[in-house]
């Protein structure tokens, strides 16, 4: 009977969560959200805010003056252009801060749940596109850095709340410049020696059908595609002709392009459930640019503001000599549009979603929101029986009906037997089977639940001020936890990972010290390191930011010996970085990483 009362509660407990998540669903498809929709953008140069600036090999890079002039904070973020990005101004119009770059968040940071932006300067539809960069993120890289903050935002919110959110955001999509301008039209790229252009579109549609598809099927569905902009206008193209003029052999390759991309969306649309792909027309309005730039408040749309058409890499080194007022210029260098051109640009670019419908303006206490793909009708749902078919079907039911009763009957009868036929069952194995249906019904209990949050405060009672989990010093208004019976602090997420992830018996604490006595052990018996070959300067006072070396503590004079660390370029004496690195092998500001590399600026050959 014990077992049987098991069964039964079981049933009863899963008939009662499903109407629960039943009720859940239905009063959240009634519930209209006031939050702006989480944008993903994935791209090259134009797009990207700083992702390169954490690979340190790569040649594609903007992180030195003048770039960034413009911005909000006024020096380098990564984004090739004095100001904003185009994606930085489409997320402000729908009410959303800019996107943080995929390779500055760590997956357990709150952020992977907001706007990413997975955009690499060199990237292109294809892999091999850009590979002089160096090392970059091309657009296969970056869908792969989507998926795994996709899994991070599952085990954050949970599988249904993820995907919900992955379905209704927006993803901005701007590839294929580089194919054309650091591929193609290269003639030490084998693509344009191998591929006719008929044959290399085919090459970039079969790409681009396969990633899009693997986009959807990790949850995409909004998705914008910005089409190419008239290439051969560009400046570093312009120069490339006898008298300035536009290369129209390359504008009419974008022009194919777009046109190949356009079917292709319309084909996924078709093929694909719930899918709304779009392209953008970026050509229209930035060759309207180039013709008509009085139009729109410019002066000069065939040079670029740092007058760097014609150096090698195209791009505004702190050499260069910017313009006198740079709203007056549609191009920022070479290859990159203003900031003020790419407001115009956003501006057209979100007017054109509004005017097809496909994004309703928000009315001042909402922001904008994006218009789901119309459900597809399936002929099967619009069926109707026909009134002579019912004495078939009900002379069909009149013998299934009492075959399917009966079956069901002796399930019941076999049931209530063991019941009281069976050994008897203790109410403690009673207990442990309910419990462990209860277990497979319900969803583990997380640690975050069971351990007490608390914003972290430096004055607060705690001697602890690294989290022994992820090394990372602990900060004021970090969300943190304490274990309670030693009271030792981390941060909430890492320690609710580790309690999900490790037997009790050893804390954190306790892993962190036996890995630094292994550490210790290791590094008594290793034979003294070689000092590393670091770079060094005459410091020049103004030069840098930095006017303190914060390794002695003292300040950087007029001449002096220094040294950069080339990931970050945070500047420190050189005598004092080269001890430094003789023991860590990380940045003593910031943890990057320590390596040999050349005080001068690297100049990507082409564009990025």
């Amino acid at each position: 009977m014990a077992a049987l009362a098991v069964v039964v509660a079981i049933a009863v407990l899963a008939l009662a969560t499903v109407a629960g998540a039943a009720s859940t669903q239905a009063a959240a498809g009634n519930t209209t959200t006031k939050s702006p929709p989480v944008i993903y953008i994935f791209g090259d140069s134009m797009s990207d805010v700083g992702n390169n600036n954490y690979l340190l090999l790569s040649l594609a890079k903007c992180n030195y003056p003048w770039y960034g002039i413009d911005y909000k904070t006024g020096y380098p973020t990564g984004r090739f252009t004095n100001g904003r990005t185009i994606g930085d101004i489409m997320a402000a119009k729908f009410g959303a801060p800019p996107p943080v770059p995929f390779l500055s968040l760590y997956m357990t940071d709150d952020e992977v749940l907001g706007g990413v932006n997975f955009a690499s300067g060199g990237a292109g539809l294809l892999n091999e596109t850009g590979i002089y960069f160096v090392q970059y993120l091309s657009f296969d890289n970056q869908i792969s850095s989507f998926e795994q903050i996709k899994n991070a935002m599952i085990a954050k919110i949970g599988k249904k709340a993820a995907e919900e959110t992955v379905n209704g955001a927006i993803f901005q999509i701007g590839l294929g410049s580089n194919d054309y301008v650091n591929n193609f039209l290269r003639p030490f790229m084998a693509d344009g020696i191998v591929y006719t252009h008929d044959e290399f579109i085919g090459l970039l549609m079969d790409t681009m059908d396969r990633q899009l598809t693997r986009l959807y099927d990790l949850g995409a569905r909004h998705i914008w595609f910005s089409g190419l902009a008239p290439l051969g206008c560009i400046p570093s193209q312009r120069v490339l002709s006898d008298y300035g003029e536009c290369l129209d052999d390359v504008n009419a390759y974008a022009l194919q392009f777009n046109a190949a991309a356009k079917n292709l969306l319309e084909g996924l649309n078709a093929k694909l459930p719930g899918a709304r792909m779009s392209l953008s027309d970026c050509y229209s309005i930035v060759m309207e640019l180039i013709d008509h730039p009085q139009k729109y408040g410019f002066k000069t749309s065939h040079t670029s503001c740092c007058d760097v058409d014609t150096t090698v890499g195209g791009l505004c080194l702190p050499t260069a000599t910017l313009c006198d007022d740079r709203k007056d210029f549609v191009f920022w260098d070479a290859y990159h549009t203003s900031d003020a051109a790419n407001q115009i640009i956003a501006d057209r670019l979100f007017g054109d979603m509004v005017g097809s419908g496909a994004v309703v303006p928000g009315n001042g206490t909402t922001p904008p929101r994006v218009v789901s793909a119309p459900t597809p009708t399936h002929p099967v749902a619009a069926a109707r029986i026909d009134p002579t078919e019912w004495p078939a079907m009900l002379s069909i039911a009149g013998f299934w009906v009492p075959v399917i009763g009966t079956a069901l009957f002796a399930v019941v009868v076999l049931a209530i037997r063991r019941s009281f036929c069976d050994e008897p069952v203790s109410p403690e194995q009673s207990q442990r089977a309910a419990l462990a249906a209860l277990a497979a019904l319900e969803p583990p209990v997380d640690a975050a639940v069971v351990l007490p949050h608390f914003p972290y405060a430096q004055r607060r009672a705690s001697e602890t001020l690294v989290c022994a989990i992820c090394l990372e010093a602990l900060r004021d208004g970090e969300a943190c936890s304490e274990v309670p019976g030693c009271r030792h602090v981390f941060h909430g997420d890492c320690v609710a990972a580790w309690v999900r992830s490790h037997d009790p018996p050893e804390t954190p604490e306790q892993r962190a010290a036996r890995v630094l006595a292994v550490w210790e052990t290791l590094a008594a018996r290793a034979a003294p390191p070689v000092p590393m070959p670091l770079p060094y300067f005459l410091y020049v006072v103004g030069a840098s930011e930095t006017s303190e070396c914060s390794i002695c503590l003292e300040p950087l004079r007029q001449h002096q010996l220094c040294s950069e660390v080339p990931a970050c370029r945070h500047v420190f004496h050189w005598e004092c970085l080269g001890a430094w690195a003789r023991s860590n092998g990380s940045c003593p500001l910031c943890r990057a990483k320590i390596m040999p590399g050349s005080d001068a600026v690297a100049a990507a050959d082409d564009m990025v």
